[in-house]
């Protein structure tokens, strides 16, 4: 004992009690037309979670809260889907998370994006060609930045469970169906 330097006593709290209600919501819309189809929808998800560690502790709200869920996440979707070209456009909401490390506690901003996707497929009668795909997807389309926190030790400036740093994404695929 006398060349014991530190003890680190890191271990998991255990839940005593969790407290979790929500609502998920999804409509789409389909009218076929003779050379395709006009597709639109919304989705979206309401969450609100409790918990408490032991029964001496008060509750205390987790979701919409940073590295928790929000409370609100939403997509709306429109686009056509043609017999060999597909285009869809989505706008995503995220809604904002309270940040609890300090008092006052700060309200973070929501966020908005827009996402696009577009591919074509070769016709059945393009010999070699036949079963080539083609596509675009643009996430994140005008570069939104994820809402700011305030910097502290060893942590990032904004919600790394939910937002991404990334911004604009750009993909491009190429594939073959034999």
């Amino acid at each position: 004992p006398g060349q014991v330097a530190y003890i680190i006593d890191n271990y998991y709290t255990n839940v005593a009690v969790q407290r979790i209600k929500g609502l998920d919501l999804r409509l789409s819309y389909r009218q076929e037309l003779p050379a395709g189809a006009i597709l639109a929808g919304i989705e979206g998800s309401w969450l609100h979670s409790r918990q408490k560690n032991g029964s001496g502790f008060d509750y205390f709200d987790l979701a919409g809260t940073i590295w928790n869920p929000p409370s609100v996440r939403m997509r709306a979707t429109a686009g056509w889907d043609g017999h060999r070209v597909k285009a869809l456009a989505y706008l995503n909401y995220l809604g904002g998370v309270q940040d609890r490390r300090t008092l006052p506690y700060r309200n973070g901003a929501s966020m908005v994006t827009v996402d696009l996707s577009f591919s074509y497929s070769t016709p059945s009668n393009a010999g070699w060609l036949q079963g080539l795909r083609a596509g675009l997807v643009i996430e994140n389309l005008f570069d939104e930045k994820p809402p700011y926190l305030t910097p502290a030790a060893f942590a990032e400036p904004y919600d790394s469970t939910n937002y991404s740093p990334i911004g604009r994404y750009v993909a491009i695929s190429l594939g073959k169906s034999f």
